[in-house]
């Protein structure tokens, strides 16, 4: 099924409540034209109209639509969407569609408050769990929780709830748990995950793992991996250098021993 096809398909799930002896457009095709100018990165409905007007051959090659919606049809037409409904249209679009189609290898989930400047304008900040695809800054999946302390949870429901087969999920050290990497697992993703003291002697020992005495004495046979890169950028020049350690079972046995690995470097 091509792109086209599948998009009508989804957008055909969103009712139409006008009486459709009066319409002069498809309510698909009002999605289409709207879904294409946020991509496109218009903020705005008028934005949205004016790259409309600019791109009409295209446009009409790829809908029905044969002039550009003015703004106030636009408005008009969304009013009578259910918001529900659209959003469960767009989370199919995105996990089974666009993610289908793209050789995508990374999903970055985080939280983060959106809240003013002005403290007194808004009783409460609303935090978004958003997981984005990292080579094209889509966002497949968001969660809108009170507070931070809810993230945890929301991550495990996004992670059953967007495609993330064949890719790698990162996420920050309070997602550094093991119900939630399992999740990625099960659902046949991968993981790159930071680790923080907040997982105190999990911390500590892989810390020892990294550390010369271990990597580069002469008397163990530790092989690893290593790759620089070397940018510049915020005003100073960035080098970041990631070690891979392939041998690592001084670090399991501790798992099914209970022997702590910084002991055996004492």
């Amino acid at each position: 099924m091509e792109i086209k096809e599948s998009l009508e398909m989804y957008f055909s799930l969103v009712e139409d409540t006008r009486n459709q002896s009066y319409i002069t457009y498809k309510l698909s095709d009002i999605l289409f034209f709207l879904v294409c100018g946020m991509l496109c990165g218009c903020k705005e409905l008028q934005e949205i109209v004016e790259l409309g007007e600019e791109r009409i051959d295209f446009f009409s090659k790829h809908s029905s639509l044969k002039q550009i919606p003015c703004l106030m049809t636009l408005i008009n037409i969304l009013s009578i969407v259910k918001p529900e409904r659209l959003e469960l249209c767009l989370h199919g679009i995105i996990r089974n569609v666009f993610n289908s189609n793209t050789k995508q290898k990374q999903i970055c989930i985080d939280g983060k408050t959106i809240s003013s400047r002005i403290p007194e304008d808004y009783m409460d900040s609303v935090h978004v769990v958003t997981a984005m695809l990292a080579d094209n800054y889509l966002s497949t999946g968001q969660k809108v929780i009170d507070n931070k302390k809810g993230e945890i949870k929301a991550v495990r429901e996004l992670i059953d709830e967007i495609n993330i087969k064949g890719t790698v999920v990162t996420m920050d050290a309070m997602h550094c748990q093991k119900e939630t990497v399992a999740k990625i697992i099960k659902n046949k993703g991968d993981y790159a995950v930071q680790l923080k003291a907040n997982q105190g002697n999990f911390y500590e020992d892989v810390y020892t793992m990294f550390d010369d005495n271990y990597m580069d004495t002469a008397d163990k046979d530790c092989e690893y991996e290593t790759f620089t890169t070397i940018e510049k950028g915020h005003g100073r020049i960035e080098k970041r250098t990631c070690y891979v350690l392939n041998e690592i079972e001084f670090f399991t046995d501790y798992l099914d021993n209970g022997k702590a690995l910084r002991r055996y470097l004492q």
